[in-house]
């Protein structure tokens, strides 16, 4: 009964040592976790960078926490193993905004192709952050200016005025151009290239894309200032395209003139952008394309100008004329039939064109052809009536010009002699 007693005694000892011990190891491992959280928490704390400079933490200023080249650091950490530490100090570059630039452009020269790279990415994206609160004070604050930050708005603003709606299409062309726009503006510090030329393509761009036509009209108006990347001859292929495009349907854009209120504003901004870019070539370039331009988009005052440049230039060529001379008529030029007495008597040929009927036999249009017929119609006579068989009516031009004109010398002389006895009632 004694053995059984110690026995117990020993035994119940024995556990009461134990749980004496292991409460004493709990206690050890709770205090070891907890300096290490707190540990943890304050290292997360001092490493924690704050999102600018100038923003004073626990009431310390900015100055006395972060080192000057606390930027600097940032940038070296860009090329970290670590992939955290590379987004973090990334992130932090972000959050400083136009401040952190100059160390991002210090980036751009470093010997790690990483560090690049990021800073690279990082200028377009401050850049493009700026760019984009800009646009939204341009919209929402009356006399708002700023002629820096927005790329290409100042010469958007002189070809089209400074009101809301120019605004407004300023703000579509930002949305969906706004690497092309800084590229064009002559930007080198975001590193964006000209936007290929089958983007801005005038002969494959869609006719409704008016904010598409207008980025590449302004483009051409201030070619000489803002493109000097871009080779002169390449330059001149740009040109020629955005001409052929502009001048025969149907290519170009499409004025709708639909009762949508933004349609009509959308169509209103393009036809001042139009008769700029017409302004700016009349003072470099007066030919039969851009006459054609001027009289297809309705720019009563540039075709009134191109046809007196025309008519008065003695080297002009005679199919220039010829179309001078018809587009003066339906505008009502005030001069017209002092035009139409100087080229009474000019015998060149200004087309050869084949007869429906016959497209073996060709016809031949003089000047005085086109002279004539617009005198006839002046006297309100069809010219029809007096042997020009061919002729077709033209809503821009009153006449077809490849519709004026005869197919012998007899068929002239014989309409000729009819029409002026008609003239001379």
């Amino acid at each position: 009964m004694t053995d059984d007693s110690d026995s117990n005694l020993l035994r119940r000892t024995f556990f009461n040592v134990m749980g004496v011990i292991g409460v004493c190891v709990v206690g050890i491992v709770a205090s070891s976790s907890g300096r290490a959280e707190t540990d943890a928490s304050i290292h997360a704390t001092a490493s924690r960078q704050p999102e600018r400079l100038d923003e004073p933490q626990n009431g310390l200023s900015a100055t006395f926490i972060h080192a000057p080249n606390a930027l600097a650091t940032w940038v070296e950490q860009l090329d970290s193993e670590s992939f955290a530490s590379r987004d973090q100090a990334a992130a932090s570059l972000l959050a400083f905004g136009p401040e952190a630039t100059d160390a991002l452009r210090t980036g751009l020269r470093h010997s790690s192709l990483e560090v690049q790279t990021r800073s690279q990415r990082l200028i377009r994206q401050i850049h493009e952050q700026q760019v984009n609160v800009a646009v939204h004070q341009l919209l929402t604050t009356p006399g708002f200016v700023d002629t820096t930050t927005l790329p290409y708005w100042v010469q958007l603003r002189e070809s089209l005025g400074d009101n809301f709606e120019a605004r407004q299409l300023y703000a579509s062309l930002v949305s969906r151009h706004q690497e092309a726009l800084t590229a064009l503006s002559g930007d080198t510090v975001c590193g964006y290239r000209l936007p290929p030329q089958e983007r801005l393509d005038p002969l494959r761009m869609p006719s409704h894309d008016r904010g598409g036509w207008t980025l590449v009209l302004l483009s051409d108006v201030t070619r000489g200032i803002s493109h000097p990347r871009v080779p002169s001859s390449q330059l001149h292929a740009q040109r020629s395209r955005l001409v052929q495009a502009l001048a025969i349907e149907p290519t170009g854009p499409t004025l709708v003139g639909r009762p949508d209120a933004r349609d009509q504003s959308s169509d209103e901004l393009l036809g001042r952008m139009l008769r700029a870019w017409l302004q700016c070539r009349a003072g470099q370039s007066i030919d039969r394309q851009t006459l054609m331009i001027a009289m297809r988009y309705r720019c009563h005052e540039s075709a009134n100008q191109i046809c007196e440049s025309i008519l008065n230039h003695p080297s002009s060529a005679p199919h220039s004329l010829s179309l001078a001379l018809l587009a003066s008529a339906a505008l009502g030029h005030p001069e017209l039939d002092h035009q139409l007495a100087k080229f009474a008597s000019d015998r060149r040929v200004t087309h050869h064109w084949p007869l429906r009927e016959n497209a073996g036999h060709l016809v031949q249009t003089r000047l005085q052809d086109i002279v004539v017929a617009l005198r006839l119609h002046r006297q309100s006579i069809d010219p029809r009536s007096v042997g020009f068989e061919g002729l077709l009516a033209d809503p821009t031009y009153i006449y077809r010009e490849h519709s004026i004109g005869f197919s012998s010398e007899a068929a002239r002389a014989t309409s000729f002699e009819a029409a002026f006895k008609r003239l001379n009632r």
